[in-house]
């Protein structure tokens, strides 16, 4: 797999990986000591300092999304449609929570943009560096290639629209 290749890790199950990483990070950050033994990781480590900070994860198909709205403080999403995350995302996300028990985590969407004064060289400078993203296969894993027209969409607007999917929380 290239994905042994390149980083050096096993991503045949990446979602049992990640829970089982966010699991054990949490533990160490919050408890202070973690004693885990798992599919892909193994961690027995203790901290001085217990750190309560939000951990979130990176998410693109509605597994991870689903995983996040259950056992993390968020999901991050990256150069996904918004109609994707709110249509989508954003429902698995809430589901997964409230299955259990939990509040309905943020969904920070990732959202390119180009601050110039010179409104064509950003339009350009938008199309040029999105345009991987136009052919990808499934556009960030979630099964649907990002159509030109909402890339063109992202690049003309997205420095003028603002929008929220979830609720603001101060950590």
């Amino acid at each position: 797999m290239q994905a042994v290749q390149t980083y050096g890790a096993d991503y045949r199950k990446p979602l049992t990986q990640v829970r089982e990483y966010l699991m054990v990070l949490r533990s160490l950050l919050h408890d202070g000591e973690i004693d885990f033994v798992g599919e892909h990781v193994t961690v027995r480590a203790r901290i001085r300092t217990t750190v309560h900070t939000p951990l979130m994860a990176s998410a693109s198909g509605l597994h991870a999304f689903e995983l996040c709205g259950e056992v993390r403080d968020g999901a991050i999403s990256w150069v996904a449609p918004k109609s994707y995350l709110v249509k989508q995302a954003l429902p698995a996300l809430r589901h997964r929570a409230e299955q259990a028990g939990r509040p309905v985590p943020p969904l920070i969407a990732h959202v390119p943009m180009v601050v110039n004064a010179d409104r064509q060289a950003s339009r350009a400078l938008a199309r040029e560096q999105l345009a991987p993203y136009a052919h990808s296969a499934t556009s960030g894993g979630h099964g649907r290639a990002l159509a030109t027209t909402e890339l063109k969409a992202i690049a003309m607007r997205s420095w003028t629209t603002s929008w929220s999917l979830a609720p603001r929380r101060r950590w």
